[in-house]
């Protein structure tokens, strides 16, 4: 944690290992850079931690696998999507449906749409595949910063995972109480609604 840590918060660590090592998959498409993914750095944990155990690394992969292959295609599905979305244009276009429709006032949306997926999804890596093509093109069309739609999506979209349902049911199968679903949304909705309401009202003080 302190590594991954001081990738992020030390310029020259960060510099030194986004150069070391750079993933270019599409010729259009982002870079992946390795030593600066939370990933690498677990997958890396991992190694080290079978190596000094003396446990079989091929039968972790194969669990893994197992149990997280369903997630996996369904993210790449979702990635696919968003990129069928810049191509044709549907990014685009509903950026400039929101604008024409709602004016400045379309970025209040940013946050509500991404706690809807969020909630829906409990992933915000599905949310950012499906919404921050229209985000960047809502951001071009209102002339507001892209970084601060993406904060409002990303914040938004993280804290309504925490209430989405498969999450709930997996707590509570795991402390042997799935019968307390209901009471758990009872006291959990804050976690959703007070980040929801901070950001809207962020949203609105970006508009002004």
């Amino acid at each position: 944690i302190t590594g991954l840590a001081a990738t992020r918060a030390i310029p020259p660590i960060n510099r030194l290992l986004s150069h070391a090592i750079v993933v270019r998959p599409f010729a259009d498409g982002p870079i992946w850079l390795p030593l600066l993914h939370p990933s690498s750095w677990l997958l890396a944990v991992g190694f080290i931690t079978a190596l000094m155990t003396g446990n079989s690394i091929g039968g972790a992969f194969t669990s893994a696998w197992r149990r997280g292959k369903t997630a996996v295609l369904t993210i790449v599905v979702f990635l696919a999507m968003a990129q069928v979305m810049v191509t044709s244009g549907i990014a685009d276009g509903i950026a400039h449906g929101l604008r024409s429709s709602l004016g400045l006032t379309a970025v209040l949306a940013t946050p509500l749409l991404a706690s809807l997926f969020g909630f829906l999804t409990s992933s915000s890596s599905a949310t950012n595949g499906l919404l921050m093509p229209a985000q960047a093109a809502l951001a071009q069309a209102t002339q507001l910063s892209l970084p601060w739609l993406a904060a409002f999506q990303n914040v938004a979209a993280a804290a309504a995972t925490m209430l989405s349902p498969v999450r709930l049911a997996m707590g509570c199968a795991l402390v042997g109480r799935p019968d307390i679903e209901r009471p758990a949304y009872g006291r959990a909705w804050p976690l959703g609604a007070v980040p929801l309401a901070i950001l809207v009202a962020a949203a609105a003080l970006l508009t002004v």
